[in-house]
């Protein structure tokens, strides 16, 4: 993913490309104990913002973290 990293990065719109295990890795090690993969439009224990169009759901990671 680091490789496709160093291709992916378009002036400053993206930062980075996550995927799953990075991501459930990453937020793990900042402290958040229970990482979830989730689909457009689910959420488990908040309430859904209005972040993304359904239009970006086949390209887009959805992850609900709740701190411990």
């Amino acid at each position: 993913m680091e490789i496709v990293n160093s291709y992916f990065r378009q002036r400053y719109e993206h930062q980075f490309l996550y995927d799953w295990p990075i991501m459930e890795k990453m937020l793990s090690s900042a402290g958040f104990g229970a990482v979830s993969r989730m689909a457009f439009g689910e959420a488990r224990d908040c309430q859904m913002p209005i972040l993304d169009d359904e239009k970006y759901k086949w390209e887009s990671l959805y992850v609900e973290a709740l701190k411990s």
